[in-house]
């Protein structure tokens, strides 16, 4: 006997051999997929990223102070600290800004809509992959949020000094 299975608008034909059969010493189904609840032709082979059951943050610290909320409080104080001084110190009339795209995005008034774009994802971005997968070396992921918090601290302590010297 031939079943027909419909499957992302592809049809599949197998002999009822393939489907499924119930052992009845173990009383398994081999073959079932417990996610969808029916027949899964492709079983996945191979290394795969496991999900984790519930989302839980690492559990890396340095003195007491987590490392996934350092990352984040550094993307957080960068992205922040240099909008927020970049701002100040074009008040001062002897001050330019001289990176053409942030020229372009605050004349088309894009500015602060790409400044909260981008913290969102160098918070989101990492939260979702270390919470959502368990991979080893998923830590690394906050090399990213670390690194570009980083580089605009170092925008914000710039424009600080020179605020300081020109005011």
């Amino acid at each position: 006997m031939r079943s027909v299975i419909r499957v992302q608008n592809h049809f599949i034909l197998f002999r009822r051999e393939l489907c499924p059969m119930r052992d009845t010493e173990t009383q398994s189904w081999e073959g079932l997929d417990s996610d969808t609840h029916g027949f899964n032709p492709f079983t996945p082979r191979g290394v795969e990223i496991g999900r984790v059951e519930s989302p839980a943050p690492l559990g890396l610290s340095i003195h007491g102070y987590s490392v996934e909320g350092l990352a984040y409080l550094t993307a957080l104080a960068g992205i922040v600290g240099d909008h927020l001084s970049t701002r100040i110190g074009l008040l001062c009339p002897r001050i330019r800004e001289l990176n053409p795209f942030t020229v372009f995005l605050r004349q088309n008034g894009l500015w602060l809509l790409f400044d909260v774009f981008m913290l969102a994802v160098s918070l989101g971005v990492p939260v979702l992959l270390i919470r959502k997968w368990s991979f080893r070396g998923r830590w690394a992921v906050l090399a990213f949020p670390v690194l570009f918090g980083l580089a605009r601290l170092f925008a914000t302590i710039h424009n600080v000094i020179l605020i300081f010297l020109l005011f």
